[in-house]
């Protein structure tokens, strides 16, 4: 984190816990070079989503599609109430997506569809760093 931000962490977590936490400083140019690759990651997943909502629904939708994902998921990563998310993403999904012209049947089961979808996903991710990290 830049030296800014990691005062701002540090002073919330001195306010709200009573003790003392630092964050690595990293210089701008590394922040921005990973700023450069979460922004790709993100494009990623919505051209992906939007791949998939097309291969599920039949529908010729706009790219707006591949935005929706990475809306809902933020959201539901902020969401407070419900662990993970869990549901508030894929109704976030659903809404959108009717909101662009799906079907409330096919918004639902694209919202439930993603969710597995991602779901496999990370547990592929993981299992390629768990096998990559006991070859090393």
């Amino acid at each position: 984190m830049t030296d800014f931000v990691n005062r701002i962490v540090y002073f919330c977590t001195i306010r709200l816990h009573r003790g003392t936490t630092k964050s690595p400083i990293l210089p701008p140019a590394s922040v921005l070079k990973l700023l450069l690759w979460y922004l790709i990651q993100w494009c990623v997943w919505g051209l992906a989503f939007a791949i998939l909502v097309q291969a599920i629904t039949g529908a010729d939708l706009s790219m707006a599609v591949g935005l929706s994902f990475p809306l809902a998921v933020t959201l539901g990563i902020l969401t407070i109430v419900a662990p993970g998310g869990l549901g508030v993403r894929e109704g976030l999904l659903g809404i959108y997506l009717v909101q662009l012209g799906l079907s409330p049947v096919d918004a639902i089961m694209v919202a439930v569809t993603s969710r597995l979808w991602f779901l496999v996903g990370e547990a592929l991710t993981f299992l390629l760093a768990s096998i990559l990290s006991e070859s090393s």
